[in-house]
């Protein structure tokens, strides 16, 4: 069941008849209770509804993004990526991501997280319906993990190595400098967003200007042609006139 307030898309299951009533932007599909908008949750006095949201702001590529490491199938780390906030407004992640793993001068593949941990991460691509992540940029990587033995959380110790204080489990990760810092989490997710959308609107000025300045240029190149080749047929005429009305003078 999706809790109050949570984003959802068309189609969406939102909780089933027998625990609340079907009410606006909201159909029923066999007992369950479906989203017919693109909007919020609202749930009062025992109905459901979707409060419609003009447009969808999407994660986009350099973003940076948190999430949970959910699965390790060979050399690919799988990620599930939460939804970002910046100014009130909210970037979905519309997709799943992975982290390629990287190898070292020896063939030795480097682990820099585990099942369940929670990463600082950068999209990178955009392959098919996956994100590509990259934690090995300045100030990204695991931000919190647990114990695999006694499921504590664990303490990042002097060596940059993390330590279950309960069984002693020492495990080296590539860490955040921001492991176990929420605060400092959240001020960087928005801080570093802001910057790579503010970035990413002035690209978009830019080629825009560049695009109508290429049109300004083509259109002043193809008046000029048009007047040339006005002025050359005008010529043309002028000297064609004259030259019939000079032979007629000759042979007269």
């Amino acid at each position: 069941m999706k809790d109050d307030n949570a984003i959802v898309l068309p189609g969406e299951a939102l909780g089933i008849e027998e625990e609340f009533l079907s009410s606006k932007n909201t159909f029923v599909d066999e007992g369950v209770i479906r989203s017919a908008a693109f909007g919020k949750i609202i749930k009062e006095n025992g109905k459901i509804e979707v409060k419609p949201l003009k447009s969808i702001s999407k994660i986009q590529n350099n973003m940076v993004i948190i999430g949970k490491i959910t699965d390790n199938v060979g050399s690919v780390v799988f990620v599930k990526i939460d939804d970002i906030k910046i100014e009130n407004e909210e970037y979905l992640a519309l997709f799943d991501g992975k982290i390629i793993m990287r190898r070292s001068h020896d063939n030795h593949q480097h682990k820099p997280c585990s099942i369940g941990d929670i990463i600082l991460a950068k999209i990178i691509d955009l392959e098919e319906d996956t994100y590509i992540l990259d934690i090995f940029e300045q100030n990204l990587g695991v931000v919190f993990s647990t114990c695999p033995f006694c499921g504590i959380p664990l303490i990042k110790n002097d060596y940059r190595f993390l330590v279950c204080t309960e069984c002693k489990h020492k495990e080296q990760k590539q860490l955040s400098p921001f492991y176990m810092s929420f605060e400092q989490i959240v001020d960087y997710l928005e801080k570093e967003n802001k910057r790579v959308l503010s970035n990413q609107s002035n690209r978009n000025k830019y080629n825009s200007a560049n695009d109508r300045y290429n049109d300004n240029n083509e259109e002043r190149r193809e008046n000029r042609y048009n007047n040339r080749f006005r002025d050359r047929n005008r010529n043309f005429h002028n000297n064609s006139k004259f030259t019939h009305k000079h032979f007629d003078n000759r042979h007269k």
